[in-house]
């Protein structure tokens, strides 16, 4: 596994190491052939080189490693809360790696928490740029996220009615019809306090139908210990992208 850490050309900056790129290449890379990409976007307090360094993040970038992805994902600490900001580098990165490596037209996107309003985005305002997306206790209704105070600190507001206001045309529960093109893979835990699933996956999967494959994490937590959260979900997300994985089968991920 070869592993890049840069400066994303452009980011924009509001945070200390803001733009901070991290990128693993998966072995044997055929240069005859587009190689499949996914990028991650993190959660909230997070950073790119939490999948470098965190077990849990790490398991994300294995599994695509294994799968013959190209893994990369952008430091966006606060922004990732679904900003305009985390989403410009977000856009940004997604170019970047189709521009700068033999890789397919569109990437996978992989969210976690906080990081799923900005999936969501990028799949409601670039969605040629997404070909599917996998979610791991994402966001999707930002409303929910309003009781958490990083959601207050990245929004700069603990007025209710102020937050409805910036996050207007930027929430993900609020344009379910520009999200039903593409298909999503989740995994919730029902016992999450944070991000509740049925304010969130549960909401998504009401409102796009058979677009999202949800697995419901019995009594699963919003944390960084357990790892059933990579189990049915993820195994579909790629089965079912086999086309999209350059002849690759899907890898064993213990």
């Amino acid at each position: 596994m070869k592993e890049f850490i840069f400066s994303l050309p452009g980011a924009r900056v509001n945070y200390e190491g803001q733009g901070t790129v991290y990128i693993a290449l998966p072995e044997n890379i055929r240069d005859d052939l587009k190689v499949p990409a996914i990028v991650a976007i993190h959660g909230s307090g997070r950073c790119a080189t939490d999948y470098r360094d965190t077990p849990f993040y790490m398991q994300q970038r294995d599994i695509a490693l294994k799968n013959g992805c190209i893994f990369a994902a952008v430091s966006n600490y606060q922004d990732t809360w679904g900003l305009d900001d985390g989403l410009y580098n977000t856009n940004l990165l997604v170019d970047y790696i189709i521009e700068n490596y033999n890789v397919k037209d569109s990437v996978g996107l992989w969210a976690t928490s906080a990081g799923g309003t900005l999936a969501n985005r990028m799949v409601a305002e670039y969605p040629d740029k997404v070909a599917f997306v996998i979610g791991t206790f994402p966001v999707f209704d930002l409303i929910s996220g309003f009781a958490l105070k990083t959601c207050k600190a990245a929004w700069k507001t603990d007025d209710l009615e102020q937050f409805k206001g910036l996050i207007e045309n930027k929430n993900p529960a609020a344009y379910p019809q520009k999200l039903t093109h593409h298909k999503y893979y989740i995994a919730h835990g029902t016992a999450d306090a944070a991000v509740p699933i049925g304010e969130n996956s549960e909401k998504m999967q009401a409102l796009l139908g058979n677009n999202v494959y949800l697995e419901r994490i019995e009594n699963g937590v919003h944390g960084t210990a357990d790892y059933s959260y990579y189990d049915k979900a993820i195994t579909k997300a790629f089965l079912d992208n086999a086309d999209y994985l350059v002849q690759t089968k899907f890898g064993n991920m213990n």
